[in-house]
């Protein structure tokens, strides 16, 4: 089947360092995988690209406020491994990060 790879493999790992700060890790490799570049037009020529490798890492941090209340900081680093990677024929983003902040009640 087009855009589909063979091969998939799938790691998360959450650590916790104490009860309020943990770290979560997440990895996605897959194989080769062959597409059209203009979605199920058959008569297109197929091509063939990289399976990508992505690992991603999540901090999260949750600060009492109260006994009911209490800010959760968090910072989210996609594409940690700066993997040039390709979605169906587009190029995708490298390294980014988001980072944030909520407050539980």
């Amino acid at each position: 089947m087009l855009g589909n790879s063979k091969h998939t493999f799938t790691l998360t790992a959450t650590q916790w360092f104490a009860s309020r700060f943990n770290v979560a890790f997440d990895m996605s490799a897959v194989s080769d995988y062959t597409t059209t570049l203009f979605g199920l037009d058959f008569s297109s020529r197929p091509f063939t690209f990289d399976g990508p490798t992505k690992a991603d890492v999540v901090f999260h941090y949750e600060h009492p406020l109260s006994d009911q209340r209490s800010l959760e900081f968090y910072t989210k680093v996609e594409n940690i491994l700066n993997q040039q990677a390709y979605e169906d024929g587009f190029i995708g983003p490298r390294a980014w990060a988001v980072a944030g902040f909520r407050l539980k009640y």
